[in-house]
């Protein structure tokens, strides 16, 4: 399948396609070198349009449009024919579509005018709004995995929905057999989007057609997250449980931890961890930790809910919910090169801006590690000391002198109780999903790093476990 690129900019030299004397522009057209192109709904993506094309000999085609004023084009290099993609437009909106084929061995342009028209969103999805604030927010769509309310079990019809920066819904994502609870559309960086389902992540382009799928049944249930490896293999978190003999809690009790399986793209598992090999099995440092997992089949000891690729590429964050700790392990050897948070591996230094201990996290989700040595965690502060509240906070870590000083920290509107996540733009701005307030709307916050808030989104009746900012080039 063609990779594909998209660009928030019309084409240059683009033909303005003609329309037929009824004011409907064709959808299919056949030519000498396109022997045929045809645009078509995605399957699984009604705000997309995939451009189907058939060709008689190697060229490099070009598909530039213009759907109520937003433009842009899809190009790739075909050998017999191919897809390109219209996406990121809001429903029911006509779009003016050019197509061009330059033959790969030179020759004569060919050259079609078409059209299509974005389909209706369904029935049933929250109600977005946005609040401007001092500053823009950066031009793309806001990726968010919507969770239902307890009893509203019908939004798990569909998996994904982005909105674009007006709070307009612009792209969705309609799948969702075999999804977990926590919907996560992850932005892979390149165009591309990675879904979570129960045993195998799918990445996708923005059109909705599927580019791979990778898992194992072999490897047990995964959830939270995946995280896709530069080498292509994926390390899955899944759910492990042990029966512990443990004093405190009056002898054998059943503990629910958390492994790591790391699945090649041909579905076989290479490389394993345990929490149950590493972590502290007699720690339970709040009620968390002791509750009853969702598993219901033992106590929910460590609760992980993240993990993320350490700058170098060597290592990975793992974030664990129910210990408040987030652990940094090897992946050569496995072994734990760190412990961040309290009765961890690092002192917290009294000259950051949270001033001592009252600076760590607690019951946090979604580590984020930056190049500059810095850790951004959405902070839920179910057991802080002190009592509860939800923040963004950020780390300075030295490895060296193993210590962290914070050096950003912004209190959430409400405290949420869990879910939300907190994002570094590529502007430099942050972005904040405050996901899972206990009463009142999921919202985004984009904000600069110095606190100044420019953009809020409010999602109306359900959660959000986590967003992703995925930019239109």
């Amino acid at each position: 399948m063609n990779m594909l690129l998209l660009l928030a900019c019309a084409a240059d030299g683009a033909k303005s396609p003609e329309t037929t004397d009824t004011g409907a522009p064709d959808q299919t057209w056949a030519g000498t070198l396109m022997t045929s192109v045809e645009i078509a709904e995605s399957a699984f993506n009604p705000l997309a349009g995939i451009v189907t094309v058939a060709l008689s000999e190697p060229a490099t085609v070009t598909a530039a449009w213009d759907c109520g004023g937003r433009t842009g084009s899809d190009s790739a290099e075909m050998d017999g024919g191919g897809t390109l993609e219209i996406w990121g437009v809001r429903a029911e909106t006509d779009c003016a579509v050019s197509i061009a084929a330059a033959p790969a061995g030179g020759g004569t342009t060919e050259e079609a005018a078409l059209g299509w028209t974005s389909g209706s969103l369904p029935a049933g999805l929250p109600e977005f709004s946005v609040e401007q604030g001092a500053g823009s927010m950066a031009a793309g769509i806001t990726l968010l995995g919507p969770v239902p309310k307890q009893g509203d079990r019908d939004l798990l019809d569909y998996y994904g929905i982005g909105v674009d920066e007006d709070g307009e819904v612009v792209w969705l994502y309609t799948d969702a057999d075999g999804a977990g609870q926590d919907h996560y559309v992850r932005s892979m960086g390149d165009g591309t989007m990675m879904l979570l389902y129960d045993q195998l992540v799918r990445r996708i382009t923005p059109g909705g057609q599927t580019i791979a799928e990778i898992g194992s049944g072999q490897m047990g249930v995964s959830h939270h997250d995946a995280l896709p490896l530069p080498d292509g293999d994926v390390l899955f978190m899944v759910n492990e449980s042990q029966t512990v003999d443990v004093p405190e809690l009056g002898g054998a009790v059943t503990l629910v931890g958390d492994g790591l399986a790391r699945v090649s793209p041909a579905g076989e598992v290479v490389w394993t961890w345990s929490t149950f090999d590493h972590l502290d099995t007699q720690r339970f440092p709040g009620e968390l930790s002791q509750n009853r997992a969702m598993s219901g089949s033992g106590l929910d000891w460590t609760h992980g809910n993240g993990l993320a690729l350490s700058p170098d590429g060597n290592s990975v964050l793992y974030s664990s919910r129910s210990q408040s700790w987030i652990v940094k392990i090897s992946l050569d050897s496995g072994e734990v090169e760190w412990i961040l948070g309290e009765d961890g591996d690092f002192a917290l230094d009294p000259a950051g801006a949270g001033g001592g201990e009252s600076g760590w996290f607690y019951n946090q989700h979604a580590p984020e590690m930056q190049a500059d040595g810095t850790i951004l965690i959405y902070d839920n502060g179910n057991e802080r000391p002190g009592g509860e509240s939800t923040r963004a906070v950020r780390y300075q870590l030295d490895e060296q002198a193993m210590t962290a000083t914070e050096i950003l920290s912004w209190e959430a509107p409400v405290f949420t109780f869990r879910m939300g996540d907190a994002n570094l733009l590529a502007d430099g701005n942050l972005m904040i999903n405050v996901g899972s307030p206990d009463q009142g709307d999921a919202q985004v916050v984009a904000m600069t790093t110095a606190g100044e808030e420019i953009w809020t989104l409010t999602v109306s009746g359900t959660d959000a476990y986590r967003a992703e900012h995925l930019a239109w080039e």
